[in-house]
């Protein structure tokens, strides 16, 4: 596991940690100077860390350089099975985003964890990204800790086990 906090990364350190022979990698509130590159290229390719975290995204930090980025980071998750965790605390999924997350959710074969704590959902995106989730062949966990789907408020649940959620919905029907 290697967590780092605060920090503007090189593109050098950002091609070395994409592909970093480490399960966990946690980026606290760090900038990456080539805006996700490395990170995207890796996760494409299969390599690098099984888990991911980024937390404190501000208008100061963040892993991605700009929206067109973070479309990308999410359409490199189609149909990949190697990383198994993502947590994306605190990222506001605005439209281009979301969609682009479920998208891949519908795609990806390897996430059994996935971690959207305080992040904000429009309400289109919103039914879309829960049907992916429900239809996701290996997810168990989804974490959504205070985030809010505008028009409709916070969603208060925490881990959700889908496999639990999944067999009480078969018992209902």
């Amino acid at each position: 596991s290697l967590t780092l906090s605060e920090m503007s990364l090189d593109r050098g350190s950002c091609t070395a940690l994409a592909v970093a022979d480490v399960w966990h990698l946690e980026l606290d509130g760090c900038t990456l100077e080539d805006g996700g590159a490395a990170m995207i290229e890796s996760v494409r390719a299969g390599l690098g860390p099984k888990s991911l975290c980024f937390l404190r995204w501000s208008a100061d930090s963040h892993p991605f350089d700009s929206s067109e980025r973070y479309v990308t980071f999410m359409t490199a998750l189609q149909g990949n099975s190697y990383l198994q965790r993502l947590d994306l605390s605190g990222l506001d999924l605005f439209p281009g985003v979301s969609q682009a997350l479920a998208a891949a959710l519908l795609e990806n074969k390897g996430l059994i964890r996935l971690c959207l704590r305080e992040c904000y959902v429009d309400e289109s995106s919103w039914s879309k990204l829960m049907e992916a989730i429900s239809t996701h062949p290996s997810l168990r966990t989804v974490v959504f800790d205070s985030t809010f789907c505008m028009n409709r408020g916070d969603v208060e649940q925490e881990d959700v086990d889908l496999d639990e959620a999944k067999a009480a919905r078969a018992a209902i029907s």
